[in-house]
């Protein structure tokens, strides 16, 4: 995780070098990106879950046409979502098989931490994404943009609890369902580059299918 978040911000600053060279001056088109931090809520979160959890939304190229004076209609193809979701304290992820044999499935469930009432495991969704974006400017400070972002998210459950006085932090996986289709509609209100951002997630990641989850977010964007 240390490595991509180095690798987005030395992309941010390349971008944002070539940005400043104007290298196709008079054109309609030109380039951009994002970054967006978020607290998110999510609904219908089972038992053992939080509600609550947070967001990081990076877009580092962000293709951009300026269909009118006020009006850019773009297209995102390096945006990089990571989600956070975190189990209640005192409980970590397992693995449960079904079936024998070469039939063997495994799923992932929760159990109790007997010998941590303060462990801190969690569900990191990352999601390559690609957002189709309309951006109004309304004055010369102020401004909308509205995003629909398809894309494609992977699954790993992150482990973190002392048992048998040993540091367990470790991830589990399940035999199928670690990538899904996600689907997200964003709404930002700017003020030069710095924004306010309300997502909602209608198809995301359920931890389990009896338990049909969406995710509501607020945060701030800073675009570049």
């Amino acid at each position: 995780m240390k490595k991509l978040f180095a690798f987005a911000f030395a992309a941010v600053v390349c971008v944002n070098a070539l940005a400043q060279k104007d290298m196709i001056p008079n054109s309609r088109w030109d380039f951009g990106g994002y970054i967006a931090p978020s607290y998110n809520y999510v609904t219908g979160s089972p038992e053992n879950m939080k509600h609550s959890g947070f967001g990081l939304d990076i877009c580092l190229f962000q293709l951009e046409y300026k269909a009118s004076r006020n009006t850019t209609l773009s297209l995102g193809l390096l945006d990089m979502q990571i989600d956070f979701r975190y189990l209640q304290k005192g409980y970590h992820f397992i693995t449960v098989a079904t079936g024998f044999g070469t039939g063997t499935d495994y799923y992932v469930s929760t159990a109790p931490s007997t010998e941590d009432a303060r462990s801190k495991s969690h569900i990191r969704d990352f999601s390559f994404m690609f957002p189709l974006g309309f951006t109004q400017r309304i004055t010369s400070r102020w401004g909308t943009s509205l995003y629909v972002s398809p894309g494609v998210g992977l699954i790993s459950y992150n482990n973190d609890y002392i048992a048998g006085g040993l540091h367990y932090k470790d991830s589990v996986y399940p035999t199928s369902r670690r990538a899904s289709f996600r689907l997200d509609i964003k709404a930002m209100v700017w003020c030069e580059d710095v924004g306010l951002m309300l997502r909602y997630q209608p198809v995301g990641f359920s931890f389990s299918t009896e338990h049909k989850q969406q995710t509501f977010s607020v945060g701030l964007a800073f675009r570049f």
